[in-house]
């Protein structure tokens, strides 16, 4: 057993090349502090959409209603187009000092004293280091001689608190388009990294929407950025939704090539979730539809999909009812009563059991009325039962990485430290890359059997001799020795 060890842990390795790559870090090592930074950039971010008024999107609704607030134009001969703009690569390339800039913009408008805009300014550039470490490695950025605040900071797309910092780096940047009169607050939104605005220019004429586009590309690069502006348009695809400014009507969009997939109803799952899927996904085709016309001739491709993982025709005729899903502004909420003490009762839920557990919890806990059992467990007013589904095998993987990284028990072990007996004889480890006493990890290897009916030839498989993989949690030099022995072939023939 020769092959490559990989840990449980998830870990990433950086390209080594005599020029200098650009990476993008998927999952790296992040610190705990993110989790604490999130809710406070969160917190900052909408205190200052709603200081500026800036149209700042987190979701599509938003940019269709900034779309349907458009007015027409004031002068004959005067049209809307779409001024489509994204910012390039913009997680890895935001730098400390332009974080640091716009955390101090943003901090000018929430009241709070200077000690408390200190602390979190310090917490969130701690939040924002990240480094590497593999196979026992630790790889760090070469430091920038001009900018030495640069080392190990890296705004990655993993960490906890990444999407709030580009939030919060895109509402400064709007604010300065709008600031130096590039655009007007009506005319220009964002959303994470994807821009849009509406520039009234002549018939015809784009000139106005090229002085625009150098504008903005002036304006961004002298923050260190990079943006690409699309040409100009009347008709644009922007998040999921098709925008038309000839017609003044917006479509669901899906990109070309997408496959359709939803839960089978022949899982694992509560019957509660077979019921809320086709009516999520009917509701978002009705918010992103912006008549009956267009959810008719819009639906079929979705319901297509939804028939495929086996949905019953009547629910699905049920959900895709355009009149369940009203235009405008939803009711505002009820006054919320004083809340009482609630006991929730989560049943895990399989569909191999055909008993009613949750019935049978129920009689249990039905106490006789008048008594004081009865009172603090009442089933029809203080107890709540729902149905759970198993974690996923991501959860599982997650929970295992945050156990061995907080216990400190590291899953790689170098054969330096305890030697095994291949380097005492030979001076050489049989695991490839040295580390024979790792735990935690997930192994293969090519195995070739014996057939000692047939003078002991190898058994192959299609030619080839048959892959093993495994899994271990105890020393991994324990595991290939019990491996040595099973697969110790027998000199004495068998009748099997």
């Amino acid at each position: 057993i020769r092959d490559h060890c990989v840990t449980g842990v998830q870990t990433c390795a950086l390209p080594i090349s005599p020029e200098e790559v650009p990476v993008r870090l998927i999952s790296p090592s992040k610190s705990q502090l993110g989790v604490i930074a999130k809710v406070k950039l969160q917190k900052l971010n909408a205190t200052v959409r709603a200081a500026t008024g800036v149209h700042q999107w987190t979701e599509t609704k938003q940019a269709i209603k900034w779309f349907e607030g458009l007015p027409p134009p004031s002068k004959s001969g005067m049209e809307w187009v779409f001024f489509q703009f994204d910012f390039c690569s913009f997680y890895s390339s935001i730098k400390p000092h332009l974080f640091k800039k716009a955390l101090i913009w943003a901090m000018q408008l929430v009241e709070a004293s200077e000690e408390e805009h200190t602390e979190d300014l310090k917490l969130c550039m701690a939040a924002s280091k990240s480094f590497l470490h593999y196979r026992g490695k630790d790889y760090k950025k070469k430091p920038d001689p001009n900018r030495p605040d640069t080392t190990n900071f890296d705004i990655t797309m993993g960490s906890f608190h990444g999407a709030e910092v580009c939030e919060l780096v895109g509402l400064y940047i709007l604010q300065k388009l709008i600031r130096d009169k590039v655009f007007t607050k009506e005319q220009v939104g964002l959303y994470r990294d994807d821009g849009l605005a509406a520039v009234l220019v002549s018939r015809g004429k784009l000139q106005k929407y090229d002085n625009i586009r150098k504008r903005v590309h002036a304006l961004v690069q002298k923050e260190g950025l990079k943006v690409e502006v699309e040409e100009a348009k009347r008709g644009i695809d922007y998040l999921d939704v098709s925008l038309d400014l000839v017609n003044r009507v917006y479509t669901p969009y899906t990109k070309p090539g997408d496959n359709l997939i939803y839960v089978d109803t022949r899982s694992n799952h509560p019957p509660s979730v077979f019921r809320a899927v086709p009516k999520g996904v009917a509701h978002r085709i009705a918010t992103n539809s912006s008549s009956f016309e267009v959810f008719e001739s819009a639906k079929a491709p979705f319901m297509e999909a939804l028939r495929r993982s086996n949905y019953a025709e009547g629910d699905l005729r049920e959900a895709f009812d355009y009149a369940n899903y009203p235009k405008g502004e939803p009711p505002k909420p009820k006054r919320k009563r004083k809340g009482r003490n609630m006991t929730y009762v989560v049943i895990p839920w399989s569909s191999g059991v055909k008993s009613s557990v949750l019935g049978m919890i129920k009689a249990l806990i039905n106490f006789p009325q008048g008594t004081i059992l009865n009172k603090a467990f009442n089933n029809n007013r203080n107890v709540k039962y729902s149905y759970g589904v198993a974690k996923s095998i991501g959860r599982h993987i997650m929970s295992s990485n945050r156990r061995i990284l907080q216990g400190g028990e590291s899953p790689l072990g170098h054969c330096g430290d305890n030697p095994c007996r291949e380097r005492r004889q030979t001076g050489r480890c049989w695991e490839r890359d040295g580390y024979c006493n790792a735990k935690n990890v997930v192994y293969g290897c090519w195995v070739t059997p014996l057939d000692p009916n047939n003078n002991n030839l190898p058994v192959t498989y299609k030619g080839q001799p048959r892959r093993l993989y495994g899994g271990c949690t105890v020393n991994f030099k324990q595991r290939v020795a019990a491996h040595r022995t099973s697969f110790n072939p027998s000199t004495r023939a068998t009748n099997k």
